[in-house]
């Protein structure tokens, strides 16, 4: 696989409402791609009205949380300034997932959990709801509908990964969530997870680890018009630069955290592995995402 930053690293596409299909182009913006040279898992990124922090984990029970400096993104994800070394210090278990802004509130998702607070910064969160059933939970708000959806690794879990991806939604984020059941199950052989999702001219596209063999990880994309529906599975978008010995993606890609930039630009954060045992370290990716080929509304 090419390293050039200019060469598409994956395209994958599918017509799954019959008005034209859905392309999802992914690139390096440039061969070093790293963001930071640290060991670290699930990259979460907060919008706020003063722009962008981003939320990285060191271990289960220690966040690091920066604030964005420069442009967003920038050719390795911006520029960065440490905020708290030792963000949502009360809250001890496993990572958050997802990170949302709804209104004047800010959520924080993870296993069986649901965190609240009204500043960011303040580490003034509040366990809002203890969950029986997601793992690995993406959630997206849906403003036209004032619902949050949020989808889970479900079914058997092996190599770190799920057998399907479930589906949930609910009215306020927190409680009366309804189970949707599964959206999208994986062939036998390979597992899902650590899901993120963003909506461009009124189509969903879901990214997540797509796995044979943990840590060999690549990303994949499905899509749906209706959040709830079965997805449609697009391939991998995403894969490791196997074949470049330079390169700290060279064994797997996993945990994408999607957000939009202009037009059909978005930007990925995934953690990239170079070795079983090698430190994961964060690296920035962007994506484009287009429906039908004259079509000249894309966002």
């Amino acid at each position: 696989m090419s390293g050039d930053s200019a060469d598409a690293i994956r395209t994958a596409d599918t017509d799954d409402a019959g008005d034209g299909a859905v392309e999802v182009n992914m690139t390096r913006p440039r061969d070093w791609n790293v963001v930071f040279q640290y060991n670290s898992h699930d990259p979460v990124v907060f919008r706020t009205s003063d722009g962008p922090y981003l939320l990285v984990h060191v271990a289960d029970d220690r966040r690091f949380l920066f604030e964005g400096t420069s442009s967003f993104p920038g050719p390795t994800g911006g520029s960065w300034k440490p905020v708290d070394a030792d963000f949502m210090s009360g809250v001890t278990g496993s990572s958050v997932d997802t990170g949302l802004r709804v209104g004047d509130r800010y959520y924080a998702y993870r296993d069986g959990r649901v965190h609240v607070t009204s500043d960011l910064t303040a580490d003034g969160w509040t366990v809002c709801n203890t969950l029986s059933f997601p793992r690995d939970p993406g959630v997206f708000y849906d403003d036209a509908t004032d619902r949050f959806h949020m989808f889970y690794e479900a079914g058997p879990k092996s190599n770190h990964s799920g057998a399907q991806i479930g589906h949930a939604s609910s009215p306020n984020g927190v409680t009366n969530w309804t189970v949707h059941g599964p959206v999208y199950t994986a062939p036998p052989e390979y597992g899902v997870g650590d899901f993120t999702v963003a909506e461009h001219d009124d189509r969903y596209v879901i990214l997540g680890d797509y796995v044979r063999e943990h840590p060999n990880y690549s990303v994949a994309a499905w899509t749906t018009t209706a959040l709830g529906a079965n997805l449609t599975f697009q391939g991998t978008v995403l894969e490791p630069r196997r074949n470049d010995s330079t390169a700290r993606d060279s064994l797997g890609v996993q945990d994408p955290e999607i957000e939009h930039l202009v037009g059909d630009r978005y930007a990925v954060f995934a953690h990239g592995h170079v070795g079983r045992r090698a430190p994961r370290w964060l690296h920035y990716y962007e994506a484009t995402i287009s429906i039908g080929a004259n079509d000249s509304n894309s966002k």
